[in-house]
């Protein structure tokens, strides 16, 4: 979503706002060789995320669910007419 303000600390100011959400259910991981593999978590919880796959011979495989999200703001000010500020945040 975005807009644009005018007349309040300068020029003109052309904000700007989102938000992602990418959800995954099913990311299926399978290796058929070898003999053994080690999975790495990211926290200590059996349904926490998988951080890292290590396979030294075996066959593997995990199902791992997805859940990404993000947001930002940003603000395009233009402070002069000479002089134009990007600021932004992004998580």
């Amino acid at each position: 979503m975005s807009w644009t303000a005018r007349g309040f600390g300068g020029l003109e100011h052309n904000l700007k706002a989102g938000a992602n959400w990418l959800h995954e259910p099913r990311l299926f991981i399978s290796t058929q060789s070898g003999i053994a593999g080690f999975f790495t978590m990211g926290t200590n919880n059996v349904n926490g995320p998988v951080q890292q796959v290590q396979v030294i011979g075996g066959a593997a495989e995990v199902n791992i669910p997805l859940d990404f999200y993000s947001g930002y703001l940003q603000d395009d000010w233009r402070a002069t007419s000479r002089l134009t500020l990007n600021l932004g945040v992004r998580y």
